[in-house]
């Protein structure tokens, strides 16, 4: 399966993903804040991924939905899209606290939606070529999980699964107590 990708946040992290993909010849559509729309639109005009001034843009040409916000502005920017009333996708987002994100998903997204939570272990200036990702099953079938795992895996990255949102939040935490210690 060959996704059409949108994703919602080209900040650094969106336009990581979204370059990458674009190179690797995926269809890949985005958007950002308005303000940054003529930006965004003349910085890639000339390469395979499509600037859109919102997500209602875009929502009915793609299959995956990947939101690169900010956990605290996830909720909001999830209701919002699920106005546009998006069916029979696979979403997605890479926020670093899984809770929030996953609270918006089951409560503003369509039952029909497959539901994969991922969450790169690497910032945007890392090449993704053998650094983990992990990913988890929300609440999708075992082809639409495969599906993000081979499109993750396009990029080079290692996968790691895990088994929910939960187990994902206290690894971060304790990722960062260690961290905290360390320094």
């Amino acid at each position: 399966m060959s996704l059409r990708i949108g994703i919602v946040g080209l900040g650094d992290m969106g336009r990581m993903f979204a370059l990458r993909w674009a190179a690797l010849k995926f269809e890949v559509h985005g958007c950002d804040i308005p303000k940054n729309y003529d930006l965004l639109k003349s910085e890639f005009e000339t390469i395979n991924l499509h600037i859109h001034k919102s997500p209602a843009d875009f929502i009915s040409k793609i299959d995956f939905l990947l939101f690169c916000v900010e956990t605290s502005k996830i909720k909001d920017v999830v209701k919002s899209v699920a106005k546009l009333g998006p069916k029979n996708l696979i979403v997605s987002a890479q926020t670093s606290v899984k809770a929030p994100e996953i609270a918006a998903f089951d409560t503003y997204l369509d039952k029909s939606n497959q539901l994969v939570g991922s969450h790169a272990l690497f910032g945007p200036h890392v090449d993704p070529k053998g650094q983990t990702l992990v990913l988890f099953n929300h609440r999708a079938t075992e082809a639409s999980f495969d599906a993000v795992k081979i499109l993750y895996q396009s990029m080079g990255c290692k996968i790691e699964t895990l088994n929910n949102h939960e187990q994902h939040d206290q690894l971060m935490a304790d990722v960062q107590v260690v961290t905290h210690i360390g320094f």
